[in-house]
């Protein structure tokens, strides 16, 4: 997880050099730069939100199994 979100960071960075280049240059790949910029900022979040939803099961299997194993 955490060297995923630092290729996603890099990306951002080379993103947004990009577009501020393009920007005086080449409306087309400023636009480009900012769809994959937005693109990536979009899989950022939402890398991060499946990771908190699968730390919140593993918790909650560690409740039940600590539940089923005190009733054995």
């Amino acid at each position: 997880m955490g060297e995923a979100e630092s290729y996603f960071k890099l990306a951002d960075l080379r993103f947004t050099a990009g577009m501020n280049k393009a920007a005086t240059t080449d409306p087309q790949q400023y636009e480009l730069f900012m769809g994959l910029l937005n693109l990536n900022t979009a899989t950022t979040l939402s890398l991060g939100a499946v990771s908190s939803r699968i730390e919140r099961l593993h918790q909650k299997i560690d409740r039940i199994e600590k539940k089923l194993g005190s009733v054995r």
